[in-house]
């Protein structure tokens, strides 16, 4: 079994610019550099021969490379407390015509995805109760953060790896637009 999700890899000159406001919350997951990612679309668990069939259907994917940036962040909350810290996406139309193209690819070959209102995003952190006044205040300090462009010219069909209750994303392959 693996546990797939399609995304898009976060640049080096990106996370560059990310990993230093990465601070000021206490009982907070950061995301490591090497996790940072938008998701596309998620999958879940599935067999190694589904698994194999997810890499030969996204070879079909075809559309022409774009820019995005990182812009403002937010929290998605659960039970009205939040619980995770995410970066926003400026530039998305494009992102979401190949988020379009990736699922109706995938259900149309009886490829199950995860069904839910899509909000690009960059998740930033997890909060474990962390202190509402810190979460507000680092909010507020970073609402306008906006990174500089970049190119889009490929996407990744990443592995999630539990290990001791931490996930790791690996690639598990890389498609070009």
């Amino acid at each position: 079994m693996k546990r797939l999700f399609i995304g898009i890899a976060i640049p080096d000159h990106i996370t560059d610019k990310v990993l230093p406001i990465q601070t000021g919350i206490d009982a907070t997951k950061w995301s490591k550099a090497e996790n940072l990612h938008i998701t596309l679309s998620f999958i879940g668990k599935v067999e190694d021969t589904i698994a194999d069939k997810i890499v030969k259907l996204l070879r079909d994917i075809r559309m022409p490379k774009f820019q995005l940036a990182l812009h403002g962040v937010g929290t998605f909350s659960k039970h009205d407390k939040p619980s995770f810290i995410w970066l926003g996406i400026k530039k998305e139309n494009e992102l979401i015509r190949l988020k379009k193209q990736i699922d109706t690819t995938l259900e149309e070959n009886n490829i199950h995805i995860e069904q839910k209102p899509y909000n690009p995003h960059m998740t930033l952190a997890s909060l474990n109760n962390s202190n509402l006044e810190e979460i507000d205040a680092f909010l507020e300090k970073h609402k306008d953060l906006t990174t500089d462009n970049f190119e889009v010219s490929e996407f990744v069909l990443y592995q999630s790896i539990g290990e001791n209750g931490v996930s790791n994303y690996q690639k598990f392959k890389t498609y070009s637009l």
